[in-house]
């Protein structure tokens, strides 16, 4: 019998949005190599349902809370760009 994720036919896809799943799927999600398995969408910057859907996320960069050393060099080049 086929999985659920065997149904959803992930093809290449190597990063997967996973939210309020059952516990049960924890072992099926175990099972998945070289998917990466995002939990929260405040990780993702970008959704596509299928090859016709996407959306793209953007936020303003002093509401986006990241510990990356770039960070302040943007927000430096924001302020700046806004006079």
């Amino acid at each position: 019998m086929p999985t659920v994720f065997d149904k959803l036919n992930l093809k290449n896809q190597t990063r997967i949005v996973v939210l309020n799943a059952p516990e049960s799927f924890e072992p099926e999600l175990a099972r998945l190599r070289g998917v990466a398995i995002v939990r929260n969408l405040a990780d993702a910057r970008m959704v596509a349902i299928d090859e016709d859907w996407s959306a793209k996320r953007y936020r303003r960069g002093e509401f986006v809370k990241s510990t990356s050393p770039n960070r302040a060099r943007i927000l430096a080049a924001q302020a700046k760009s806004r006079g």
